[in-house]
């Protein structure tokens, strides 16, 4: 085998893309435009597809990621401004119910908030830790770090 080939093969085995370069190959070799072009450039071509598709994947990930917690914190932020405008422009029996059940969202233990298993999910594909809580992470340990200072 031609050392080229084993260097991509090795190269592809190692970032775990080995299969899909092989039969990128396979589809290449189909295409008349490629079919008389040597095994070793044409399993380049395709090891050189695949990794522009992984960083295409990986680019709009990192997207999603970052859209995902700027609205998180915006919903987190109108779920700290509230309380205090429904105190100030709505009845007692309406506000204090509905204050009740934005603490309870905010602050339960129990309740898991589907953004945040959605930024976990993104976190774990682009190999950042999981969190536990969005609030607690994002607010609560900032201002810890700071105050311990």
């Amino acid at each position: 085998m031609n050392d080229k080939v084993e260097d991509i093969l090795y190269q592809a085995h190692s970032e775990g893309i080995r299969d899909e370069v092989l039969n990128v190959s396979k589809s290449l070799s189909k295409d008349e435009k490629y079919k008389y072009v040597p095994f070793h450039d044409r399993l380049e071509i395709a090891y050189n597809k695949v990794k522009e598709k992984e960083i295409k994947i990986i680019m709009l990930t990192r997207i999603l990621f970052y859209l995902l917690v700027s609205i998180h914190f915006k919903v987190i932020i109108l779920l700290c401004i509230t309380p205090i405008y429904l105190m100030l422009n709505e009845p007692f029996w309406i506000w204090l119910p509905v204050n009740i059940w934005i603490m309870h969202l905010m602050f339960s233990p129990v309740l898991v908030c589907p953004a945040t298993i959605w930024e976990n999910r993104l976190r774990r594909k682009l190999g950042k830790p999981e969190i536990k809580t969005f609030f607690a992470y994002y607010f609560i340990k900032p201002v810890k770090r700071i105050w311990n200072r």
